[in-house]
This record gives C-alpha cells, sequence and structure tokens, in this order.
C-alpha cells in the first residue's frame, strides 16, 4: 500500500508514519510533503498511490486547496487538531478524520475503512468548500507555538504538546515525542488561548492535553491521580476543587 502523508511538523510526520507502518507493515509512505504548494506540484505528476493523510492547517494554507485544484479520486484521512463542532462536521460529510495527538486505534480504524471502501470517491470541491467555510466559522484557539531552541525556531502544534507545566518559576511545553521548550507565556494565559477541548488545567502547575492521560486513580483528599505521557517526574493530580468539573470534560 502506498501512501502519501501532507504534514508540515516533522515530528507528527514521523510520529503518523511509525505508527502506520508498524500497524501495517506493507505500508510504504512514498513522501512526506509539507506544503499546500509542494502537494499541489508532486500531485500533479499523478503518482502511484493508495491513500493520503493529510493535516488541515499547513504552512502555506488549508489542506482543502490542494484537493480543490487537483483532481484526485484516492481517499484521503483527514488529521485535524479543530475542535469537536467541526470534527463533527467531517463526520457527517463522510470524510475521515483523526483527532491529533494520533492514537493506534484511531489510526487502525481508518485503515481498516480504507479496506472496505477504497473505492469510494473523493468529495467535490463544492463540498471542500462548504467545509472550508465552516471551519473558518469555528471558534478560533491558539494551535501553533514558535519556541526558541538555542540559535533556532521551532515550530510545534499544539496538539503535539503533552502538557505546560510551572517548574522552576518557568513554564516549559512537554511535547508527546518527548521534547521540551521554555516559554514565557504564563498558564493562566496558556489556558484562556488553548482549545477547551484538547487542554485541561488540572492544578496550578499543569495544563494537561487529553490525549496525554493514559489512567486514572483516586488519590488522597479527594483528588485524582494521572497517568500521563511522557512520563511525569512528580505527581500528577487533579486539585479537588477542578474533580467535578475534570469529570465532566473527560466525558464530554
Amino acid at each position: 500500500m502506498k501512501v502519501l502523508i501532507i504534514e508540515d511538523e516533522p515530528a507528527a510526520a514521523r510520529h503518523l508514519m511509525r505508527i502506520i507502518t508498524t500497524l501495517e507493515p506493507e505500508i510504504e509512505v512514498v513522501e512526506i510533503i509539507e506544503s499546500v504548494a509542494g502537494a499541489v506540484g508532486y500531485l500533479n505528476n499523478k503518482p502511484q498511490l493508495d491513500l493520503v493523510f493529510s493535516d488541515i492547517q499547513l504552512a502555506d494554507g488549508q489542506s482543502f486547496e490542494i484537493f480543490n485544484q487537483i483532481d484526485l479520486s484516492i481517499p484521503i484521512v483527514f488529521t485535524t487538531a479543530f475542535d469537536e463542532f467541526a470534527i463533527k462536521a467531517f463526520k457527517h460529510n463522510s470524510i475521515d478524520y483523526i483527532l491529533k495527538p494520533y492514537k493506534e486505534s484511531d489510526l487502525q480504524f481508518a485503515l481498516d475503512k480504507y479496506k472496505k471502501t477504497k473505492n469510494v470517491a473523493l468529495k467535490s470541491p463544492q463540498e471542500f468548500s462548504e467545509l472550508f467555510q465552516l471551519l473558518r466559522n469555528t471558534p478560533k484557539f491558539k494551535d501553533r507555538f514558535l519556541f526558541t531552541l538555542g540559535q533556532r525556531l521551532v515550530p510545534v502544534e499544539a496538539a503535539a504538546i503533552a502538557r505546560f507545566e510551572a517548574r522552576e518559576k518557568a513554564i516549559y511545553a512537554k511535547t508527546i515525542d518527548n521534547h521540551e521548550y521554555l516559554t514565557d507565556v504564563s498558564l493562566d494565559v496558556l489556558e484562556a488561548e488553548l482549545d477547551p477541548n484538547m487542554f485541561f488545567r488540572i492544578s496550578r502547575q499543569l495544563l494537561v492535553n487529553r490525549g496525554a492521560i493514559q489512567g486514572i486513580s483516586k488519590y488522597f483528599s479527594g483528588r485524582l491521580k494521572l497517568d500521563i505521557v511522557p512520563e511525569y517526574k512528580d505527581i500528577a493530580t487533579v486539585s479537588r476543587e477542578r474533580v467535578n468539573e475534570f469529570r465532566e470534560w473527560l466525558g464530554g
């Protein structure tokens, strides 16, 4: 199975490729492309492909722009960090999607669905235009950060960040693939800027991504203890005052 990945965050692309090739060893990722322009140029040459995994928000625009310009008949699995309202729109329009951060179960479901529906035609340009308009009208939250690492500037999607933690009078972002970046923004500001469907402020020290929570257990004084990844050196607990709100958030 020949697969194309359209993703402008290198770490996310590597993570996706690692999971899908582990789940389905016969998959060959033939190319990873980072932009709308690059994808249009590549697809214009009509490469032999079976499936495309495409991020929605790329550095130079929305990936819908690619498929409005290219007559493509192969299935596409969209990946997105948009909120639940937009996700429901994808489901309604019968377009496969995966919410970041990637989960093996979601990717396996998408691959299984591909095998069953590989002859399903791509949606029309009109349907893509309607989805694009819908996404433009959804609430806008901060979905990308630019961190400084030595002399480099590193772009990181919010969905790739497992948590923000207050430590030693500073705020650090820890990514799903275990990279860490220093940020000069407070947790209070981050909590207001980030999608509340994705991130929850469990305590004064931690703002956690839903996808980073691997387990939950009861803890002292009415609190909850979370098992989060990457491994947290301290104990990640939901403060007693936020337990009910956290339960509603996690179950929503």
